[in-house]
């Protein structure tokens, strides 16, 4: 992509001096023609369609829908119709977890209990998706009831990110904590640190080893 924005711009400075070397010649056409003889200037590529980052062939899509439930499925199709980008965004936030559990011991890594979590969010995340949808397209009569669905289940997403936010506070202090206390002991134990590593530079302990 690099070379060929210097290429581009390599090729409209050579348009540019030849302008100027011909300058007087510019009200005739086929002067302009020739000063820019054997030029190529190249097209630029196609932008990129961000769906194409996201979207699946048949195969990978019918295997993801799988992994949602019936009541998901419904405001699936309803997101698909209105918005592709989301539709696969959501798709393959469950797809790549799914994926992820199919890794060894990866039930040490993600506790049952975040799982569900995660698994709820993305639930709700689809219901308030399908339902702000379904909200644009309904009569005056029906969008006061999907409104008030609409905030109860905002409400309840709310709750589980704010609980992730929480998690990931206490986490990080928990981190923090044990970095702190690291500190402290290599600070006091600095001599100590210091004369393990010139033995090891100097190979004064090459004799000592375990094995």
């Amino acid at each position: 992509m690099k070379k060929l924005i210097l290429l581009l711009l390599l090729s409209t400075l050579i348009t540019a001096q030849n302008y100027m070397v011909y300058e007087d010649q510019i009200v005739r056409g086929d002067s302009i023609r020739s000063s820019v003889s054997g030029l190529s200037i190249p097209e630029p590529p196609e932008p990129i369609n961000p769906i194409e980052l996201f979207e699946m062939n048949e195969k990978e899509e019918s295997k993801a829908l799988k992994n949602f439930s019936e009541k998901e499925l419904k405001y699936l199709k309803t997101i698909k119709e209105a918005d592709k980008m989301k539709y696969y965004e959501l798709l393959n936030r469950k797809r790549f977890r799914f994926s992820f559990n199919d890794f060894p011991r990866a039930e040490m890594l993600i506790h049952k209990q975040e799982q569900e979590r995660e698994n709820k969010i993305i639930g709700l995340e689809i219901e308030t998706e399908g339902l702000a949808i379904q909200y644009k397209n309904a009569n005056e009569n029906q969008k006061e009831k999907i409104k008030s669905e609409l905030k109860t289940k905002l409400n309840s997403l709310f709750d589980l990110k704010e609980e992730d936010r929480k998690n990931e506070v206490e986490n990080l202090e928990k981190r923090l904590r044990e970095l702190k206390a690291s500190l402290e002991a290599r600070k006091k134990n600095k001599d100590e640190i210091v004369n393990r590593r010139i033995r090891e530079l100097t190979g004064e302990n090459k004799y000592l080893r375990w094995d």
